[in-house]
């Protein structure tokens, strides 16, 4: 089953996104972009609360990545949504939050039944990235 991680912090988001960065590459990732999603609604015509802010990290380890879609081009799909983490201010309590979905083996094993090889491989990456989190919130708190 997929896993809703949820993270709390006391920081801005911008000092966890910041936090990210400097662990991403321990974990073999790299943090790929960074959306402002209050920009990036407002570049589209949307009015966006004046406390919004909320932000869309990609994660990425691009040569992983691409021997992974180069492989199956289907996994692209599957590969992309558990990359994200988003980072946000909850304006009900002023503190940060960070939210990931974290895949497991059956969600990936549903999604593509006929790549047995690779169910293994996403959700341990998953994994991997929720590790980053923790380890940039623990970081962040010092």
């Amino acid at each position: 089953m997929a896993e809703l991680i949820v993270r709390e912090s006391n920081r801005s988001p911008l000092d966890i996104i910041n936090s990210l960065r400097a662990h991403a590459e321990s974990f073999g990732f790299v943090i790929r972009n960074v959306y402002d999603m209050k920009e990036t609604f407002e570049d589209h015509g949307v009015e966006t609360a004046e406390d919004f802010v909320y932000y869309s990290v990609m994660v990425c380890n691009p040569p992983r990545a691409y021997s992974t879609i180069r492989a199956n081009p289907l996994r692209g799909a599957v590969l992309l949504q558990p990359k994200q983490i988003v980072v946000y201010r909850d304006p009900e309590t002023g503190s940060t939050k960070v939210a990931y979905m974290q895949l497991d083996e059956r969600t990936v094993g549903e999604a593509l039944p006929q790549d047995p090889q690779w169910q293994d491989k996403l959700p341990a990456s998953c994994r991997k990235i929720a590790q980053l989190i923790d380890a940039s919130l623990e970081q962040a708190a010092a």
